[in-house]
């Protein structure tokens, strides 16, 4: 079976299992990774960076994993949380998320910032020290399968070439990529091809597995 075959039935199954979890399951699963991702990820990191962090982070929908708690305990932090907005079929635009902003639905049902609010520009990537990464499917390597249309894969190219900045310190500043995650979405392998990237951790409900 050719790779894009593989990775197509299993985008298919995935969200097959997915949608056969009870809501009770996802949301007591979603808080414990949640908790897990800020005591054993983003406590530490600020503690070591000594100040707030600039975090990105996808806002959930559907069958996926609730970021809700980590999006509120960023807000209390007082960490800069950027989120993303479709600004069309091939680019994500970074917009800034402050408490009792307005959200809209785009056309895929997916809460975003609106149009006009402020937006994090590439030219200060290197400003971003955590990414939380959507994704279907892992691997214990750091393996991902996305949903298909590439958006992360664009944008996390991007990042690694616009981290860089005068004010980073260090080159090739990298933000720490995570994914939180179901167990049921930990397989063996995830078929990748040589472009697709890899995350350098991955949170369940259960544990912490560092790629």
């Amino acid at each position: 079976m050719e790779l894009t075959d593989k990775k197509k039935q299993l985008r298919h199954n995935m969200r097959e299992l997915l949608s056969s979890k009870s809501i009770h399951t996802r949301v007591t699963e979603s808080e414990l990774a949640n908790r897990l991702l800020i005591e054993r990820v983003m406590l530490p990191l600020r503690c070591n960076l000594d100040r707030p962090l600039t975090v990105f982070s996808y806002l959930s929908f559907g069958h996926e994993l609730d970021t809700s708690y980590l999006i509120q305990h960023c807000l209390q932090a007082g960490d800069t949380l950027v989120v993303p907005r479709v600004a069309s079929k091939t680019l994500l635009q970074l917009h800034e998320l402050h408490s009792n902003q307005t959200l809209v639905v785009n056309k895929m049902g997916i809460s975003e910032p609106e149009p006009n609010s402020p937006v994090l520009p590439p030219a200060r990537y290197h400003e971003i020290d955590l990414v939380i990464v959507p994704g279907l499917a892992y691997d214990v390597s750091g393996g991902r399968i996305g949903y298909g249309g590439g958006y992360y894969d664009r944008f996390i190219a991007q990042l690694n070439k616009d981290a860089k900045g005068e004010d980073a310190g260090v080159d090739d500043k990298h933000p720490l990529l995570v994914s939180l995650l179901f167990k049921e979405q930990l397989i063996n392998e995830v078929p990748i091809a040589p472009h697709d990237f890899k995350v350098n951790m991955l949170i369940t409900s259960e544990k912490v597995y560092k790629c």
